[in-house]
């Protein structure tokens, strides 16, 4: 039986979004139709009628649902958007390159720095609940998670570096709330040991929070 690994071919959609309200990353699975309707994206082609359906072209199968995944990150005063279907009516580069076994690649990756989402409360000794301070990671914390997030993706780490952390603002569009979260990004040096689990890692994104814009793999292939 042949179990040698054969490479991959990554190929995406890739949009940019210009941000109007300074550093705001939207907290929302169907983030371009909020970004639409509140007009925060320069294009000609769209109007507060599109809507995610609309401007995606339909997959091949309709009922995989992976085909319409939308990832996307935070950078600067851009919001970058990956697909695998290809934009029907906005302006996209497309990205494509293949990888195999062996080969030496570069890794980027934002991960949330705080532990959960929501507050944690406990009663004082008058009955009356308190909010407890937001728990973050420490520095080891931090490498430990990113480490066993990317240990699952298909790679041998060659080098694995973070930067400190970062304010993120999470709007939330329905009940008009923000909410600030500590962030922090993962540089990794890496050769490919398997390119089928990179590939599905770079598709659906690894980690917790990949609605908030956390968890989306930027590879670049090293040259040999």
């Amino acid at each position: 039986m042949n179990n040698i690994l054969q490479g991959c071919v990554f190929s995406a959609f890739l949009i940019a979004f210009r941000k109007q309200r300074g550093k705001v990353c939207y907290a929302h699975e169907s983030l371009f139709k909020v970004l639409v309707q509140d007009s925060l994206i320069e294009s000609a082609e769209l109007n507060k009628k599109n809507s995610v359906n609309k401007w995606l072209t339909k997959p091949t199968d309709e009922k995989n649902i992976s085909e319409r995944k939308v990832q996307f990150v935070e950078l600067d005063d851009y919001i970058f958007a990956r697909l695998s279907c290809k934009p029907n009516t906005l302006h996209y580069k497309e990205s494509y390159f293949e990888l195999k076994p062996l080969d030496q690649v570069e890794i980027v990756v934002n991960f949330p720095a705080v532990y959960e989402r929501r507050r944690s409360f406990k009663k004082n000794e008058l009955g009356e609940y308190e909010v407890l301070p937001r728990k973050y990671l420490s520095d080891i914390e931090k490498l430990e998670y990113a480490t066993r997030m990317l240990s699952t993706t298909g790679i041998e780490f060659d080098r694995v570096e973070f930067t400190e952390n970062e304010n993120r603002t999470i709007y939330f569009r329905k009940n008009r709330q923000t909410l600030t979260l500590l962030s922090y990004e993962v540089r990794v040096t890496a050769t490919v040991t398997d390119p089928q689990l990179l590939l599905t890692a770079y598709q659906n994104g690894i980690g917790r929070r990949k609605t908030w814009g956390f968890g989306m793999l930027r590879i670049e292939k090293l040259k040999s």
